[in-house]
Parts: structure tokens; sequence; C-alpha cells
């Protein structure tokens, strides 16, 4: 499922603390330090995509699988979107994949 919900960067950190359900206070789009854990937690991909790695235009697609028991009816078996960096690529499926949970 790749999302068209574009999620601004300036509200990346805030929408993931949302969903951890944590003041809105770490920097998860920047800091691997504390996007990390979250990353390996949830099993997130990342991959580099677009004009050559480390390039202009370069952009980032995060994964995530969805679980088999949200799957039922769906064509799908991941979550998939894109960001400038990987931290927001991933940071932006995390939020998607919460959102979708949640409408289940």
């Amino acid at each position: 499922m790749y999302s068209n919900r574009y999620i601004d960067e300036e509200l990346i950190d805030h929408e993931v603390a949302m969903c951890e359900g944590v003041p809105p206070s770490k920097k998860y789009s920047t800091d691997w330090n504390v996007a990390g854990e979250l990353i390996v937690r949830e099993k997130i991909g990342i991959f580099p995509n677009g004009v050559g790695v480390g390039g202009t235009g370069q952009r980032w697609i995060a994964r995530k699988s969805i679980p088999k028991h949200l799957r039922v009816g769906k064509k799908v078996e991941y979550y998939m979107t894109s960001g400038r960096t990987p931290l927001i690529a991933a940071m932006r499926v995390y939020i998607l994949s919460k959102e979708e949970r949640n409408e289940t």
C-alpha cells in the first residue's frame, strides 16, 4: 500500500510521538539514536531510490510488512512511502502503519 497522504516534515516528530503515546520532545526524523530503536522494533526497511545515491534529487523508500491478520481483503502485503532522507521515509511509513491499524 503506497500512501498518497503527504506527511509534512515539520509534523513528523509530533505525529510519531502521538503514535508512541509520548510527549513530542524527540527528533525522530533527524536523530538515528532516537529513531533507530523504533525502526528495528517495527521492522522497517529503508532503500535508496532516485537520482544517484547522495546526489541531487535523492529519495528514500521505506517499507513495513502488514501483519497477516490485517491483510484480509488487501492486495498488498506492506506499507510503503518515501522521503528526502532515510529517517523521514521510515517515520512516514511508521505513521502510516499506525493510522491504518487504527482504522481497521
